[in-house]
Parts: C-alpha cells; sequence; structure tokens
C-alpha cells in the first residue's frame, strides 16, 4: 500500500486509514451484485415507452393531417386591398384588410361562402 501512494503528500499511514477493509469491500460489492432492479429503474422504464408512445402518435396524427397537395388558387378580382380568390372545387373567398382593428382578446371569424 505504501509503495502506491509513495508520491503522495500525505504519509503512508494516513493513506492507510482512508482504505476500507477488505470485509467491507466484499460486503458492498455483494450487496451492489445481488441486488436487481429495482421497482424506480422499471418505473422509468415505463414512464420512457409511454412517453415515447406519445411522441410517436403526436407525429402520426400531425403527419396524417397535414395536406398531401395544395389547392390552386385563382384570383378573380384584385382592387387595391380587396382580393376575390376562387379555389379548384369552386370555394371563393374574400380577402382584405380588417376595417376596424380588433380588441385585445377577442377574434375575427372568416365564414366561407358559396355561390
Amino acid at each position: 500500500m505504501a509503495e502506491e501512494h509513495s508520491g503522495s503528500p500525505f504519509g503512508p499511514r494516513f493513506l492507510e486509514l482512508l482504505e476500507p477493509d477488505a470485509a467491507v469491500v466484499k460486503r458492498v460489492k455483494a450487496s451492489a451484485l445481488s441486488a436487481g432492479p429495482g421497482p424506480r429503474s422499471r418505473r422509468s422504464l415505463v414512464v420512457a415507452i409511454v412517453a415515447l408512445a406519445t411522441v410517436i402518435g403526436g407525429g402520426y396524427s400531425v403527419w396524417r393531417r397535414s395536406p398531401s397537395q395544395v389547392e390552386t388558387v385563382t384570383v378573380l378580382q384584385s382592387n387595391d386591398d380587396l382580393m376575390l380568390v376562387r379555389t379548384e372545387d369552386g370555394r371563393q373567398w374574400v380577402l382584405g384588410p380588417s376595417h376596424i382593428e380588433p380588441a385585445p382578446g377577442t377574434m375575427e371569424l372568416v365564414l366561407e361562402g358559396g355561390d
């Protein structure tokens, strides 16, 4: 032992006091190796699997809701800030600036009109 720490500023007697007994080392090793995975590690595994399934499911639902193709729109009329737009399937939209600024906490509704 003294040969291992010959370059140490502490004396060999002091370093020997810090070394645990062989019986203590053996007991700690035996208890560490005999203990299997506890309920905490199983719980964290379950949480990780649930989190992964949630992320995969959320990604799948976003992917399924995304449009597979972009609709073609035709601008029928444009008059300064006001624009009349028609999509391929016949829907029409009137786009333009808001005449009144909405108050904080309110919303504006856009209604789809027919022919």
